[in-house]
């Protein structure tokens, strides 16, 4: 069974709607084809604008279309292990706790983010979807509670962002509030992101602006899905961004680049996206699931003192700390641990 079910978008797969198709009497069969021309027709046909919580259009900024209903959103249900046998280093199967929420057809609750834990994974979701998951001022303490809550469990190893919805992973700061509560509220909330001691995931399910490519990139690494597109409008807005935020764009992509996002505003495609180092990876939508699975054993089977360590002092490099980043001393701890022999011991029985 696909935990990437499509929602709304769509009733199923190809495959599906083939063998629904031979099974229907004629003029059923007539029926079901012209629903399924009518899926086609709009899922090609473009996107609306993207728009304010207050219902205007951000139209002279955004570019781009619509995406098929987010995979992400029924990752799994429950505690349901993820497809393809991945296990983890105990032999647990892999899961991602994405929560699963009943509600009627087309019908979504916009609210604060949320968090959901599922064995060795917290999933924080946007929960705006038809406000295009915009991080409302009110939304920073609920962000810096579930970073605190995820930092007490003792069983999570991994950490995902990712937005409800399938067309946009995050909108950003709400445009509403930039001017009268707008401060470094925001950008503190990113460096602790940033600096959280576990593995963080953006799992980018769909179109992500403003503030929110600063979230993705303070995350360790960030899966997006073919069609997903980015565009930084801080300089149409008239607003000089903050130097946190300036300077993660420029340890990502480079100095070259970051100009290019935030000194034109262009909106950039996926594979220009994946081509500068914004995204680690680019997979279809189908491959998602598997994607994300692959990257939460992997962590999984590392040892997670050693993992914790080596991000902290990789961040530190990156920043330009320079007693962190020439510090020797978790390096002869880790040479001189129980653990280390005990990997290499159960290495050597196994040639």
């Amino acid at each position: 069974m696909d935990l990437f079910s499509y929602g709304d978008a769509a009733a199923g797969d190809a495959g599906t709607d083939r063998q629904r198709h031979l099974r229907l009497p004629r003029i059923a069969r007539r029926v079901h084809w012209d629903v399924l021309c009518r899926r086609a027709r709009r899922d090609d046909a473009p996107a609306p604008d993207v728009q304010r919580h207050d219902g205007r259009q951000l139209s002279d900024l955004v570019d781009h279309r619509a995406l098929a209903a987010d995979p992400v959103d029924r990752l799994h249900a429950g505690r349901r292990a993820l497809p393809q046998g991945r296990r983890a280093r105990d032999g647990r199967p892999v899961t991602i706790a994405f929560a699963a929420v009943k509600r009627k057809r087309n019908e979504r609750a916009d609210s604060a983010p949320s968090l959901t834990i599922a064995g060795s994974v917290a999933t924080i979701r946007f929960e705006r979807p038809r406000e295009h998951n915009r991080i409302d001022p009110d939304d920073i303490p609920v962000l810096r509670a579930h970073l605190e809550r995820v930092a007490a469990a003792a069983s999570v190893r991994v950490v995902v962002f990712t937005g409800a919805g399938g067309k946009t992973f995050s909108s950003g700061f709400t445009i509403d509030a930039i001017l009268d509560r707008l401060d470094c509220s925001f950008e503190d909330l990113l460096d602790a992101v940033e600096r959280f001691p576990l593995p963080t995931i953006a799992v980018l399910n769909g179109g992500v602006y403003g503030g929110a490519t600063d979230l993705a990139l303070a995350c360790d690494l960030r899966i997006g899905v073919a069609g997903t597109r980015m565009f930084m409008p801080a300089a149409r807005f008239g607003l000089h961004y903050y130097p946190g935020g300036l300077r993660r764009y420029v340890a990502a992509v480079g100095l070259a680049q970051a100009k290019r996002v935030f000194l034109t505003g262009q909106t950039l495609r996926a594979t220009e996206m994946l081509r500068i180092g914004f995204l680690t990876e680019l997979v279809a939508r189908r491959r998602l699931e598997a994607t994300v699975a692959d990257y939460v054993a992997a962590i999984e089977a590392c040892d997670p003192a050693v993992v914790t360590s080596m991000k902290r002092q990789l961040n530190a490099i990156a920043a330009g700390d320079a007693a962190r980043a020439s510090s020797r001393t978790e390096y002869e701890t880790s040479l001189g641990s129980a653990e280390l022999r005990r990997r290499l011991a159960a290495l050597s029985q196994k040639r």
